[in-house]
Order: structure tokens, then C-alpha cells, then sequence
């Protein structure tokens, strides 16, 4: 996606008032968000395990 359409879109939605991080990837393809070869990919995953952490245990599917 390109720069300038994640920061327009981060941009509505904060002024929404929805909590968003974004996380800009310098040099990372589309291809290496699922690339476990690429350092994308640990970035990613380190984002998930974040909001898996600080999800309520109430909306939580997990044991």
C-alpha cells in the first residue's frame, strides 16, 4: 500500500476516534508481511502478539 494512502487512512480513522498504530516497514514487498524470512514478517508478528496481550479476556476466543 502505498505511504501516502496508509497516513490518509490512519488520519480518518484517528479522527474518528478509533486507536491506531501504524507501523511503517521501510523497504518491506507486499510479499515479506508473510514472509517468516523476512524481518517484515517478525514485525508482524510482534503486532499481533501485542494486541492479542491487550485484548479483554472477554472478547478473547482463547483459553
Amino acid at each position: 500500500m502505498p505511504d501516502e494512502l496508509s497516513r490518509r487512512f490512519r488520519a480518518l480513522v484517528v479522527a474518528a476516534g478509533v486507536d491506531v498504530r501504524w507501523m511503517p516497514l521501510e523497504g518491506a514487498g507486499h510479499c515479506d508481511l508473510i514472509d517468516p524470512l523476512t524481518p517484515a514478517w517478525h514485525t508482524v508478528v510482534d503486532a499481533v502478539r501485542h494486541v492479542g496481550d491487550s485484548t479483554p479476556k472477554e472478547f478473547s476466543h482463547g483459553p
